[in-house]
């Protein structure tokens, strides 16, 4: 039983590190042996690697540590550097793919923005007037097409309320594409897992593939009601990431990466104020 229970807590720090890595709160150091034995080589083409010491143990620890520090900051739960219970619950929550803006980090989301910055936004159209277009719809999930469409343009029109923004669905090539899609999809680099973790990914603004936003059809889609995952709460978040936005480290913004549940009918739905300086920041008020 000590051994089994061994072997999971491993298991559980293991998927820490990446989650922390895979979100921005970790880097490789230059000093880690993996890195190095992968790439360094000898005079005889064999990997080289170097001991790994006690010095560099207590670093890997402290760095571990910091990146825990830095995920509860951000997250806004108590901090205290050690994977609590707490902790763990929050990286089992499902949310956006793009990695966290961590101060003084230069952090590269899964977008892959063409001209990353060290947090805050990353890039923004240069007009006000701009196009979108639906490609695909989620299906089996006996989401009408007529009720996709009004989600997602009430979600456009979340941010239309608040900035000069102004969307027009068309049915040619537009500068937002949005698609619903399972596993690899298209000429996208990034694939979907399936029902749970990442629900959806956007690209910062751009051309091309630029700007576009994808949703895991895998996911039950629901509109007015608290089963499944809620599309317009979604479609917000990720279209804020489409028009230039990066993640917020404030609960109650709409940019907070960890997915908040059904929050009531989209309707009455109103953007916090915090997102509202933001995007207000990239295109002014009204």
């Amino acid at each position: 039983m000590v051994i089994i229970f061994f072997i999971y807590e491993i298991h559980v720090h293991q998927d820490c590190e990446a989650y922390l890595r895979n979100y921005g709160y970790l880097r490789t150091e230059p000093g880690d042996w993996t890195q190095q034995r992968q790439g360094r080589k000898g005079k005889r083409g064999k990997h080289v690697g170097t001991r790994k010491t006690k010095a560099t143990k207590k670093t890997n620890r402290g760095a571990l540590k910091l990146a825990i520090s830095d995920l509860q900051r951000f997250a806004e739960i108590k901090k205290t550097g050690k994977l609590d219970r707490e902790t763990r619950d929050l990286i089992r929550r499902k949310r956006c793919p793009h990695s966290d803006p961590v101060p003084m980090v230069m952090t590269r989301s899964t977008a892959h923005s063409a001209h990353p910055q060290p947090g805050g936004t990353i890039r923004k159209w240069g007009r006000v007037d701009l196009t979108y277009r639906i490609n695909s719809y989620p299906g089996e999930n006996r989401l009408l097409r007529e009720e996709v469409d009004e989600t997602i343009a009430r979600a456009f029109q979340v941010w239309a309320d608040v900035t000069p923004l102004k969307f027009r669905l068309v049915a040619e090539k537009a500068d937002i594409e949005i698609e619903f899609a399972r596993g690899k999809h298209g000429n996208c680099r990034f694939h979907f897992d399936g029902s749970g973790n990442t629900l959806a990914h956007a690209y910062f603004p751009g051309e091309g593939l630029l700007g576009d936003v994808h949703f895991d059809a895998a996911e039950r889609w629901t509109i007015q009601s608290p089963q499944g995952t809620n599309l317009f709460i979604v479609a917000v978040h990720e279209l804020g990431h489409s028009l230039g936005l990066d993640h917020a480290e404030h609960r109650d913004a709409v940019m907070y990466p960890w997915y908040p549940g059904y929050l009531g009918s989209s309707y009455i739905f109103e953007l916090p104020a915090v997102d509202v300086m933001a995007i207000q920041a990239l295109y002014g008020a009204p």
